[in-house]
């Protein structure tokens, strides 16, 4: 079983459901994938890739924090080289604990990214393709 590594400050959170949401640079599963966490199993429920102002904006309270600037110094503060940026495009994780009920609000988070102004991802050179970046050539 794959790991999907969290700060100690985080654990807590995860464990008793008030972090269900993790961004990274890359994707460690698809949805129904189990995962271990602190000290728990966790199960995927959805995985996407969104740009990092999306989460910050919208989304900071499943990441387990209380607001967009305190997203961005946790995020500044785990990523000192390539600091936030909101057009950068990470992969959005949303999970559960295994053997609590599936993810409520889906719909309700679906339709808000739906309705978001898309940043416009950053873009680099031929080994993106000269096309939006998918995070795999820096």
């Amino acid at each position: 079983m794959n790991v999907l590594p969290f700060l100690e400050e985080f654990h807590e959170k995860v464990r008793d459901g008030r972090k269900t949401m993790t961004a990274r640079s890359k994707t460690y599963g698809v949805p129904g994938d189990r995962l271990r966490g602190p000290g728990v199993v966790l199960v995927l429920e959805y995985v996407a890739h969104w740009p990092l102002g999306t989460i910050a904006n919208e989304f900071y309270h499943l990441e387990g924090l209380e607001s967009p600037e305190e997203f961005i110094e946790v995020w500044n503060r785990i990523h000192p080289r390539k600091t936030y940026n909101p057009a950068t495009m990470v992969w959005v994780h949303r999970f559960r604990v295994d053997g609590t009920p599936p993810v409520s609000d889906m719909g309700r988070m679906l339709e808000r990214v739906a309705s978001i102004k898309e940043v416009e991802p950053k873009r680099h050179g031929p080994q993106c393709n000269d096309g939006p970046c998918k995070g795999d050539c820096q």
